[in-house]
């Protein structure tokens, strides 16, 4: 029986030999890509895991590397760079139709240890799993504190239950001061017509400038100069210290039916006054100071309005302020609740020291 199958065995195997010499020829093994990485030293060819153990942030041109203390930087492909850019800024479509197709490994890691950390928000919560936008119920593992807004505005109470530090607000919506209240929020990054330093909001409007809002952990603000402020745009600010402000009230130039000349103006919260006890120091450059301008704030204990001008100035502007110590005014016969002694200044202002 055994003869018999060794012709047949014979047979099948010259076929089976016959067959592969037909076959292509296998292709060789690709080796693993290495990464140029250049360094203040010199240049190294990295691995995939040598780089990204070491990975240290990245922008839309370089990935960064920290090794020894020394900062290395591999350089991006466009695909990479497109990518990116629609992540930072792009609409709610774009992030949707956006593919990784033609980035390097090294580049898709990168991305995905970025933009997987945080936040977005559609009329819902969403996180990004590398691929696309996916309904969530709580911020992902090492939560970066960073929240994306396309579109609708998750209320104060969810945004400070999240534990949101950053917002980054894309075109197209629209929010206020009021919906800041309460939170931890210390960076705010718009889409035009809105406009940020990353702590005040400003929109650009038909009128003028107008003061939206600014970030409620701020203990020192310098507001831009502007034309308009909307009422309790800074009251979500309950720790500020310091304030520097282009005018006081609503508006800059003090006319029209809207006006409204109080400080307190950008305080304004449930319909009350809520200037914080915190603020002591105050610095107007502009606009106009009429009487009792500084009403509803007691503990303001310092104000400089060295740079408005004197026929701006009520000679009230500043009374009942019981707490103001050290007053700086081009005008010098302005009343004050207290005693004061007057010291003129090099830069034609007096100053009133309280006794």
């Amino acid at each position: 029986m055994v003869r018999r199958l060794i012709p047949i065995a014979a047979t099948v195997f010259w076929l089976a030999g016959t067959f592969l010499l037909f076959l292509p020829l296998p292709q060789r093994i690709e080796a693993e890509k290495t990464y140029t990485c250049f360094w203040q030293n010199g240049v190294t060819q990295e691995s995939y895991a040598s780089v990204f153990s070491s990975f240290a942030g990245a922008d839309e041109n370089y990935m960064y590397f920290e090794r020894d203390g020394e900062t290395g930087m591999i350089l991006a492909s466009q695909a990479y760079g497109a990518a990116y850019r629609i992540l930072k800024a792009g609409s709610y479509a774009e992030v949707l139709a956006l593919s990784r197709e033609k980035c390097t490994r090294l580049e898709r890691a990168v991305l995905m240890r970025i933009f997987s950390r945080r936040l977005w928000y559609a009329n819902g919560l969403l996180v990004w799993n590398g691929e696309t936008l996916v309904s969530a119920e709580a911020p992902p593992v090492g939560y970066d504190g960073k929240l994306t807004v396309f579109s609708g505005f998750p209320t104060a109470g969810t945004i400070a239950d999240l534990g949101v530090t950053a917002l980054d607000c894309r075109e197209g919506v629209e929010f206020s001061a009021s919906r800041l209240a309460g939170t931890q929020v210390a960076h705010i990054s718009v889409a035009p017509p809105y406009a940020s330093d990353g702590r005040v909001v400003t929109l650009d409007t038909a009128g003028g400038r107008r003061i939206v809002c600014a970030a409620p952990t701020a203990t020192s603000l310098v507001l831009p100069d502007a034309d308009f402020a909307d009422e309790g745009a800074l009251a979500a600010c309950g720790s500020l210290r310091e304030l520097t402000l282009p005018f006081v009230g609503s508006a800059k130039s003090g006319a029209g039916s809207d006006w409204e000349g109080l400080f307190a103006h950008l305080f304004v919260s449930d319909f009350g006054y809520r200037v914080p006890e915190t603020l002591a120091r105050v610095t107007v450059t502009g606009g106009v100071l009429m009487a009792n301008a500084f009403y509803a704030c007691p503990m303001i204990e310092e104000i400089n309005a060295c740079e408005v001008a004197v026929r701006d100035i009520d000679c009230d502007a500043f009374i009942g302020m019981d707490g103001l110590r050290v007053l700086h005014s081009p005008r010098a016969d302005v009343c004050l609740t207290g005693h004061f002694i007057k010291t003129l200044l090099p830069c034609g202002c007096t100053q009133f020291t309280r006794i």
